[in-house]
């Protein structure tokens, strides 16, 4: 058994798939509904996406999600509606434009939103309620200087609010962010930083409350 800055791994795994090498993970949210947090995996080259619908740590099937072309990049999953079923927010690479597709479940539900083009630096890094009142906003990353806000969101609507907070190195990247439970109205924001920190080291946090 090790110990890895505190953290106790036992070395148990469990294989539960394979995809390509060209795929990477773009996050874990229940696409069916059943209570169980689906893997979700995009090929950035092709712009296939898909999903993983899993009981537990079993991969119980799978099912292609919407491809809108290798110049859009799945940035992140979360619910826009209201219909708590996550949809899928994107970006086009070199236009600045952003977009939300509404999903229901893996299919798409016919409708979406496009948002006006914004500086290419600036980058969808995760989604999560953050200004508590039920709606998930979009935080954002400056891939150039490292600034960091937060844009308030009325479902797929931008509020016309938004907040910096303390910026990071252009070197790490936000990874996710998800509620405290037993801190109301808190997200932490988890930050990894490039390769060349320790493996052992897992990142840091940064949390944050309206």
């Amino acid at each position: 058994m090790r110990s890895l800055g505190g953290v106790r791994s036992t070395n148990h795994y469990k294989v539960m798939g394979t995809v390509s090498p060209a795929s990477r993970f773009a996050g874990a949210v229940d696409m069916n509904s059943d209570g169980n947090p689906d893997l979700i995996w995009s090929n950035d080259s092709t712009g296939d996406h898909s999903v993983w619908f899993m009981n537990g740590s079993t991969n119980t099937s799978s099912a292609a999600l919407l491809n809108l072309g290798p110049s859009w990049m799945l940035a992140t999953l979360a619910d826009f509606n209201g219909d708590a079923k996550p949809d899928m927010v994107w970006e086009q690479s070199g236009s600045g434009l952003r977009a939300i597709t509404f999903m229901n479940g893996a299919a798409y539900a016919g409708q979406n939103t496009v948002f006006a083009a914004v500086d290419t630096s600036w980058h969808i890094a995760a989604a999560a309620d953050i200004g508590a009142d039920g709606n998930n906003d979009l935080i954002w990353q400056n891939s150039i200087d490292g600034s960091r806000v937060i844009t308030f969101m009325t479902g797929a609507v931008w509020s016309g609010q938004y907040a910096a907070f303390a910026k990071v190195q252009p070197s790490e990247n936000i990874v996710s962010a998800a509620p405290i439970q037993w801190v109301p109205h808190t997200v932490c924001v988890a930050i990894r930083g490039t390769p060349s920190r320790s493996k052992y080291d897992p990142g840091r946090a940064v949390c944050i409350a309206p």
